[in-house]
């Protein structure tokens, strides 16, 4: 399966073309998570998932990609993505993220998309105690 191979699957009627000519559709679930689905070779991929949580001005994204699309260019995809459905949807608040310190490609991936370091701090997970980097969300970083 290749890139140049995938064709887009309409699910909710978003559709977003990218530049490199893959195709991305959204399929929403329970009107909270959006999966990021593609077809490739006649088959259904689960590329990955987010989802906006929404509290006063700030509008926090969490989402995931498939372990076997990282490395291949999706991350960029995925953030324009997110970046075109929070435009498209909250057109008067800040769109933040956070992440593990040590995932330096997702944080790279991030700054690319337009995302600048806000502040880093430790918080407790169901796995232990871990520090993490806040990220905002500005669209004139990427003029």
């Amino acid at each position: 399966m290749t890139m140049n191979t995938a064709s887009i699957i309409i699910r909710i009627g978003i559709k977003y073309q990218h530049k490199n000519g893959l195709s991305l559709s959204l399929k929403s679930v329970k009107n909270e998570f959006m999966a990021v689905i593609m077809e490739m070779d006649n088959e259904t991929q689960l590329c990955g998932y987010f989802r906006f949580s929404v509290n006063d001005q700030i509008v926090m994204v969490g989402l995931g990609l498939n372990p076997q699309f990282c490395g291949r260019g999706y991350g960029k995809q995925l953030m324009d993505l997110i970046t075109q459905e929070f435009e498209r949807r909250f057109t008067d608040k800040i769109l933040e993220l956070e992440v593990r310190t040590f995932n330096k490609r997702a944080i790279q991936c991030y700054l690319s998309a337009g995302f600048s370091k806000l502040l880093t701090y430790t918080k407790e997970t169901p796995i232990g105690t871990d520090t993490f980097l806040l990220m905002r969300y500005d669209k004139k970083d990427i003029l």
